[in-house]
């Protein structure tokens, strides 16, 4: 192992660690409270994404029921996606990779928690890797391990497709190899159990991705995204790294062809999509694979531009550590920030509702306190989705079972004479217990 090796290895050896510590004391997201009640139902789809998010939760939490555990295995992919991105860089800069790879908000913020997004990315990384070596040796053993991948992908976020879509755009002579038509036909058949689950269950999750987008042009969608891209690439740095890919960068061969294409392409489809609705920053995690090892690529050979983005790179680290604290342990009153208390009060605010539910059974309106009641209270409490979309509670009807039994209801909207909860990200709880299920959905669906 060489000494750039070495330094890396070091480096995201301590970065997994340090991740596991946070792991451990950062309460959980609500996301990632709703993909541990997946987890509780493990199937071949749900109603909001690819299932391969559950068993990943599960899994980690088999062994550690804890925060740390729904994050387990998430953490271990980053840590060796990292390495694995390293290993295509090429093995020349290791404290320029370090500082890219850490001036990287999706990397160091989104990745670290239980997300589709982070599994996307592993699979993605392992598919550009073997992607290399298939483009240098047309092997059986390559094309069953890419079409493998590909299937993971899927299984992981529907965006995976792009990633199989751009790579061949990059490369058109791999549409003439009947290895990688093999590939892809290995890819479908182990993906056919989850499109047998979508037949069975009407497409509702195709359905719901598709009628995400909005039915009107909204600017502010557009600014969002462009803006969001260069913070997550670092700010001033991430526009140094886009001036590098859009007008600098000429491939020197057909992997970095698919790097190039890959990049510019998953940025570019989001572009078209925020034309037509929201999109979410972490959504283009998969461009930052590329894009770190281009960079990587192209200023090792230029020291002078080598040394003005890693200065610039030193404030978005910064700012990422500052977040990642915030996230931990935010202080009362956090302007602008509000969303870090949902990653610190849920263990208290699910107390207080169990100290008044008094042995009732408990439920919640929306999907998302759905959640995070269920896991802190360590029982799967139903959401009645009242002023709510529609969600996987919805496929699983548990509140079924308790339409005739008083319960604790939890509500984000006000109820007069209800019990008040204060929540420090603004806004209040209203709790309301005695009524049956039934009770409840006749009196405030109607309202």
């Amino acid at each position: 192992m060489s000494s750039n090796d070495k330094l890396v290895y070091i480096v995201l050896a301590a970065l997994l660690c340090i991740n596991l510590v946070q792991g451990y004391f950062m309460g959980l997201a609500h996301d990632e409270a709703y993909y541990w009640v997946y987890s509780k139902y493990l199937a071949w789809g749900y109603f909001d994404h690819p299932p391969l998010t559950a068993p990943a939760v599960g899994a980690g939490y088999v062994l550690i029921p804890n925060e740390l555990g729904v994050r387990l295995v998430f953490l271990i992919m980053l840590a060796l996606s990292l390495w694995w991105m390293w290993t295509m860089a090429g093995g020349r800069d290791a404290v320029l990779f370090i500082t890219l790879v850490l001036s990287f908000a999706l990397f160091q913020i989104v990745a670290i928690l239980a997300t589709p997004d982070t599994p996307l990315l592993f699979f993605a990384t392992i598919f550009f890797l073997v992607m290399k070596r298939f483009l240098e040796q047309d092997d059986l053993r390559l094309s069953l391990l890419l079409g493998l991948c590909m299937a993971l992908m899927l299984y992981s976020k529907y965006h995976g497709i792009l990633v199989i879509v751009f790579t061949a755009l990059a490369v058109p002579r791999l549409l003439r190899k009947r290895t990688f038509w093999l590939a892809a036909a290995f890819g479908m058949l182990f993906f056919l159990p989850h499109v047998i689950w979508q037949v069975r269950h009407d497409f509702v999750t195709i359905g719901f991705q598709l009628g995400r987008a909005s039915s009107w042009f909204n600017s502010d969608y557009i600014l969002k995204y462009i803006t969001g891209q260069i913070g997550m690439a670092g700010v001033f740095s991430g526009l140094i790294l886009y001036y590098i890919l859009f007008v600098r960068f000429r491939p020197e061969n057909e992997f970095q062809r698919v790097l190039k294409y890959n990049c510019i392409g998953m940025l570019a489809f989001f572009l078209l999509a925020s034309l037509k609705g929201r999109v979410e920053a972490n959504w283009t995690i998969v461009a930052y694979v590329p894009l770190g090892i281009i960079a990587h690529t192209y200023l090792q050979e230029r020291p002078r531009l080598r040394r003005a983005t890693m200065l610039l790179a030193l404030f978005p680290i910064g700012i990422i550590i500052v977040l990642r604290v915030l996230m931990t342990a935010p202080p009362d009153n956090l302007w602008g920030l509000r969303r870090a208390y949902e990653f610190s009060d849920w263990r208290r605010i699910t107390a207080e509702i169990e100290e008044y539910a008094d042995g009732l059974p408990l439920t919640a309106n929306l999907y998302q306190h759905a959640s995070s009641i269920s896991f802190y209270s360590s029982r799967v409490a139903p959401s009645l989705n009242i002023n709510s979309r529609e969600n996987q509670f919805t496929l699983l009807r548990l509140e079924d079972d308790l339409l005739d039994t008083p319960v604790c209801f939890v509500s984000s909207f006000e109820i007069a004479g209800a019990e008040r909860v204060e929540l420090r990200q603004g806004g209040e709880l209203y709790l309301l217990r005695g009524l049956t299920v039934r009770e409840i959905k006749e009196k405030f669906t109607r309202e």
